[in-house]
């Protein structure tokens, strides 16, 4: 029996590590143009990726009542990589995937009051009530990152960082994924690390 156990276990973790890999896969993949979209704010504001064409653009999904989000906008940690983009003249969007029938759904006046009141100095919190824009670029969880160089091409595609937790203790020791991409980006360097497995709450695509 405790054989069959261990053996049942082993098996539940190479499904769990096939199926991440699977999601990390279907990302939009660095090197790639990054797939054009239409989306809108609460206030009915209309956004297209195009417009932004000529700057450094990094693409968040988020919802405000994940841990995983919590953890990075309660501590500044958000903010700071936030400022980074903006040191560089970019633009940064916040995508809410999140479908009307869904029980977590939050309306998106009040999503977008959220992310005020933390100090988010994003440039538009849109909103994807079907998660079509989540599916084009294989978005799996929030938080989630793509960022885009003024060409059009995708530079980096993942997590934030490499602490996959929701205690705050551990961004001094995290290794910041997008905030290193911009730093690199900004300098003329090569992305050192231009791809890395997303962590957090599921986005129901």
């Amino acid at each position: 029996m405790r054989k069959l156990l261990t053996l049942t276990s082993l098996a539940l973790l190479a499904a769990t590590a096939a199926n991440a890999q699977v999601r990390t896969n279907s990302m939009v993949q660095p090197g790639t143009m990054a797939p054009d979209f239409k989306l809108k704010e609460a206030n009915g504001t209309e956004h297209r990726l195009a417009e932004h064409q000529g700057k450094y653009i990094v693409i968040e999904w988020a919802r405000p009542d994940c841990p995983f989000v919590k953890k990075h906008y309660e501590s500044g940690n958000m903010k700071k990589t936030q400022d980074m983009l903006a040191s560089m003249d970019g633009v940064w969007l916040t995508i809410y995937s999140v479908k009307p029938d869904d029980a977590d759904y939050v309306a998106p006046d009040q999503v977008t009051e959220q992310f005020k009141n933390w100090g988010s100095t994003t440039n538009a919190v849109l909103f994807d009530a079907d998660a079509y824009v989540a599916k084009q670029y294989g978005a799996s969880n929030t938080p989630q990152f793509f960022v885009i160089s003024p060409t059009g091409k995708v530079i980096y595609a993942g997590a934030l960082d490499d602490k996959p937790t929701t205690d705050p203790a551990d961004i001094d020791r995290a290794r910041n994924y997008v905030f290193n991409a911009l730093t690199e980006a900004k300098s003329g360097k090569p992305i050192s690390e231009p791809v890395t497995k997303p962590y957090g709450c599921e986005i129901k695509t």
